[in-house]
């Protein structure tokens, strides 16, 4: 593997809206307009907020997650949203999204993740 390869298989990404920081409200919001539609299905709005987590990075790695979810926990608890997006056959390299509620945690994590995936540890 090479050393960059952190680097270069590391995508950041934004969930799009405003930062929540910003509490004008939008112009021409579609929820306060009536549509008439009536969702039945499930309401998802129970259990855990997750609609501050706006700051993701998507990742591959041949290392275990289960210290990456460690590292989560300890340092950034009910703070992110880690998925496993897929596997490769031979169940070696994981596709990983992680989520954020801020940029600056997303870097923080980004910086952890590149010293694990090149060393095995965190530091």
């Amino acid at each position: 593997m090479p050393a960059n390869w952190a680097e270069t298989e590391m995508k950041l990404f934004n969930l799009g809206g405003k930062p929540s920081s910003d509490k004008t409200p939008r112009s021409g919001d579609r929820r306060k307009a009536g549509s008439g539609a009536h969702y039945t299905g499930p309401e998802r709005r129970q259990g855990a907020d997750r609609r501050g987590l706006g700051y993701g990075l998507k990742f591959k790695t041949e290392r275990a997650v289960g210290p990456i979810e460690e590292w989560l926990d300890r340092y950034m608890a009910d703070q992110h949203r880690l998925t496993i997006e897929g596997m490769s056959d031979d169940l070696t390299i994981k596709d990983v999204r992680v989520v954020f509620a801020t940029e600056e945690q997303r870097a923080t994590f980004k910086a952890a993740l590149s010293i694990y995936i090149q060393t095995a540890e965190f530091i």
